[in-house]
């Protein structure tokens, strides 16, 4: 918000759960110290599920293979080996989508055509910070 920067925010349960039945209310407010309302000029947020559907532990990896397969540019950050995240991303690079990792997720995903990431602004895509974030 600081930047009045766009988003896009993938749920992992229905867009009215998230939002408690109120558009205007922010989804993350605990996350936000620029405001609490919910910028929808600057903002998507996209969920698989129905409506009012609750969170579940299977809701994650259908978020997560859904936010992967949005991405232009994946930032892999401490991918466990034989992990969900690790067969997502390898997917991904399957599928040509440019994979960046930190050290110890390229040891994980091995040659999958991932690149080297130190958590720094990379010069082809502007991508800066150290983690991937979430949206749930």
């Amino acid at each position: 918000k600081r930047r009045a920067e766009h988003s896009v925010m993938v749920l992992d349960r229905g867009i009215l759960a998230t939002f408690d039945d109120d558009l205007r209310r922010d989804p993350l407010p605990a996350a936000r110290i620029w405001g609490f309302g919910f910028e929808s000029e600057r903002s998507i947020v996209i969920s698989p599920f129905r409506l009012h559907d609750a969170w579940i532990g299977a809701n994650s990896r259908i978020r997560d293979a859904l936010a992967i397969a949005l991405a232009d540019v994946i930032v892999a950050v401490q991918i466990r080996p034989g992990g969900v995240m690790e067969s997502l991303v390898r997917e991904a690079a399957e599928r040509g989508q440019k994979v960046l990792a930190d050290e110890a997720s390229m040891k994980a995903l091995g040659d999958c055509g991932a690149k080297p990431w130190a958590g720094r602004i990379d010069p082809e895509t502007g991508i800066t910070g150290t983690k991937f974030t979430r949206m749930s």
